[in-house]
């Protein structure tokens, strides 16, 4: 008995819950009921209203003033379909006004997505619900719904339409054979309700938080970018650092060996260039100019110009993710450090790989001897060249003279 007596208060609780919910659900049915004697399906006053729709939702437990609150009074207006969701989602209803469809809905334009453009009005699934809109695979179509409509970029200034729908064609955005689903979709990387524009430094896809943003599904690769060079400068406020975007792009973000990717072997000069070649870097961070130019130069540089992919690129000196300085012991050009890099593509390599240099600039201040050699054959072709030209212009003056002597004496 005195077992009984320690539960028996717990079952009376219990039992109330369950009768409250119950009733609840009750209330909810008949609020339903009344509200559908005017608002019948196929009715004027329906609006795109359906029981059904309503019972199958998540919102199913309850009725229709819990949302309708105007319509608590007998003679409602038109004002009984607003809506207030930040009644129970105050949460999500405060990222969404400090963020950008917020802010462009109260400041008056009327195509800004609200609650109901996203989840539905109605018949609103739990987000892991296949019929959801807001599921990660009907989230992307729902986003594109207003994001590549021509009429909305154009009276917005949106970016251009294509560059949404090329998600599509990126990495992330191809759905998988086996289940269906994308990898990571818009709200992945933008967050769901509190959406902010890029140049916002609370943003996820602010350039100091692109990183950590992308980290979140990359673990392995955050880890070696943050200890790189680009990481520690970026971590420092240095916003001309590149971040994961610079290299592999945004939305239309390739695999590495899809020759349209940014990172294939043959355009990895080329997108390193952007800021290795640029003077803006040089000058600002006493970093050595013309990496590309140099580059090109060399055996490695002329053997990628006629798209040889198995020959070095900087990638293949300098590291991907874990770039680190050449005076970083852990760098893998550091002098220490270049026997076992150059071994990867050469067996063997000894010390003598760290005698020459790589990045060879002909001046007389970093390799006179190849500022005097290409100073010689510059000379020499163009003496030549000229030799050449004048042999046959006199030889041509020559030709003329003897042709008119001919005449002269036919």
């Amino acid at each position: 008995m005195q077992e009984l007596g320690k539960i028996l208060p717990f079952i009376i609780i219990l039992s109330l819950l369950i009768f409250s919910l119950d009733a609840e659900a009750k209330t909810a049915e008949a609020e339903v009921f009344k509200c559908t004697a005017c608002h019948s399906p196929g009715s004027r006053q329906a609006k795109g209203f359906s029981e059904e729709e309503v019972q199958s939702s998540i919102h199913s437990n309850l009725s229709c003033i819990s949302c309708h609150s105007e319509a608590a009074k007998r003679d409602h207006k038109a004002e009984a379909r607003k809506v207030d969701c930040a009644q129970c989602h105050a949460k999500e209803s405060q990222g969404y006004y400090q963020s950008i469809h917020g802010k462009a809905l109260i400041s008056g334009i009327k195509e800004a997505p609200n609650c109901v453009s996203c989840h539905g009005s109605h018949g609103i699934q739990p987000v892991k619900s296949p019929q959801a809109p807001v599921s990660t695979a009907n989230l992307v179509s729902t986003c594109l719904s207003c994001h590549a409509d021509e009429r909305i970029e154009e009276i917005k200034g949106l970016p251009k339409r294509e560059f949404f729908i090329s998600y599509s064609e990126s990495v992330h955005g191809r759905i998988s054979p086996e289940t269906g689903l994308r990898a990571a979709v818009c709200n992945d990387c933008h967050g769901s309700h509190a959406i902010l524009p890029s140049d916002d430094p609370e943003s996820q896809v602010h350039k100091k938080n692109i990183a950590d943003d992308c980290g979140s599904c990359h673990q392995e690769i955050l880890k070696q970018y943050s200890g790189s060079i680009h990481g520690t400068e970026l971590h420092n406020d240095n916003l001309l650092a590149p971040t994961c975007t610079d290299c592999h792009g945004e939305h239309r973000i390739a695999p590495p060996a899809d020759p349209g990717s940014l990172v294939f072997a043959t355009n990895i000069p080329i997108t390193c260039s952007h800021c290795h070649e640029g003077e803006r870097l040089a000058e600002r961070f006493i970093s050595p100019g013309e990496r590309l130019k140099t580059y090109l130069d060399s055996y490695h540089g002329l053997a990628i110009r006629f798209g040889e992919t198995m020959v070095a690129n900087c990638a293949s000196c300098h590291g991907i993710h874990d770039i680190r300085p050449s005076a970083d012991p852990l760098s893998s050009i550091h002098p220490d450090n270049l026997s076992k890099t150059c071994g990867k593509c050469h067996p063997g390599a000894g010390e003598k790989f760290k005698i020459g240099k790589v990045h060879v600039e002909a001046k007389p201040g970093s390799s006179l001897g190849k500022f005097l050699v290409r100073q010689f054959y510059i000379w020499f072709i163009m003496i030549l060249v000229a030799g050449f030209l004048t042999h046959i212009i006199l030889e041509a003056i020559g030709r003329k003279r003897e042709k008119g002597r001919r005449d002269q004496h036919g």
